[in-house]
């Protein structure tokens, strides 16, 4: 969701996938085993992996027994397992917007289409009097004057993305974006690409302890600005270590990049005030929540009694 000129904005495709289905040849039922189907899902797509990339129509949901009825038999071999629930295509192309300073109103008329690439919408963001759209791989640019469906335009931008709305960072005049080739500072009209110099955690490379694993679910990725002490932390999955433990950390003020590792998943971050400052608020496990930059324990309270460990002879 993004508020602009007076309207609210929803774009990007939400992809169901919790727990696994099971399904007969020649049924025209799924069975949801571990998930949380809705009523919602009436008229979206089933996709299972024995059935290549056909798409399996759900016309119905029975949500005390967790069963799909499909508009058509299922005719491929019997099967149990992962699956994803997903809109037609077209849908995911499209960005609806309110009436006019009726942030409820949504009539299903109200829309607009982004131009077809490779990739798909992951996000919007409002930035310098315009309402960008994000993709993966590519930023488009969206304005209007009166009407979005009569006088809008959108017009393609760089060809860079972000992984989702959550991984963008407002800092100064400038939009710092993760995607799959690294992070890059957007300022509107043009980009530069700022992660060369540790380019190789973004890329598999066997040789390298630290690799982004792009393999995982990247909805909760997400960024979080200190602002006192100028860092952007990017919390992704790594190889071999997913859960959000992991933080990609960039000094915007000296350019300067390292990583860090948490002892819990830090699953949210936000940008609040605690004591008169601006601090980077860390959402983790046991409804607990760390402050950066607070204190000299991580993770620990002020009153926790440590225990040294040993000595630090030599670093690099």
């Amino acid at each position: 969701l993004a508020a602009y000129a007076g309207r609210l904005f929803a774009a990007s495709d939400l992809v169901y996938s919790t727990g696994n289905v099971s399904v007969t040849a020649g049924s025209p039922y799924v069975l949801g085993i571990g998930t949380g189907f809705s009523a919602l899902f009436v008229g979206r797509l089933l996709y299972v992996p024995v059935n290549s990339a056909a798409p399996l129509a759900i016309s119905n949901v029975l949500l005390p027994q967790q069963i799909l009825t499909l508009e058509a038999p299922y005719n491929g071999p019997t099967f149990s397992g992962s699956y994803s629930i997903r809109p037609a295509p077209v849908e995911r192309s499209l960005v609806y917007y309110s009436e006019p300073h009726l942030p409820e109103a949504w009539p299903a008329w109200n829309a607009f289409s982004v131009p077809e690439t490779d990739d798909e919408i992951t996000g919007l963001a409002v930035f310098k009097s315009f309402l960008f759209v994000l993709k993966e791989r590519n930023v488009f640019k969206f304005a209007y004057k009166n009407d979005p469906g009569r006088d809008g335009y959108v017009f393609p931008c760089v060809r860079r993305g972000c992984v989702n709305n959550r991984c963008a960072v407002y800092v100064d005049d400038s939009l710092y974006m993760l995607d799959e080739m690294g992070v890059h500072k957007f300022d509107g009209d043009n980009t530069e690409p700022i992660s060369q110099v540790v380019g190789s955690i973004f890329t598999p490379d066997e040789t390298s302890p630290y690799n982004v694993d792009w393999t995982t679910d990247r909805t909760l990725w997400h960024a979080s600005l200190d602002q006192v002490r100028h860092t952007i932390r990017w919390f992704v999955d790594f190889v071999g270590n997913t859960g959000l433990t992991n933080a990609i950390c960039y000094d915007y003020r000296g350019e300067q990049w390292w990583l860090e590792q948490y002892a819990e998943s830090i699953s949210s971050s936000v940008l609040g005030v605690v004591s008169g400052y601006r601090r980077s608020l860390l959402g983790t496990t046991a409804r607990r929540v760390f402050s950066t930059g607070a204190g000299t324990l991580d993770g620990l309270s002020e009153d926790t009694t440590g225990t040294t460990r040993g000595t630090v002879s030599s670093g690099d």
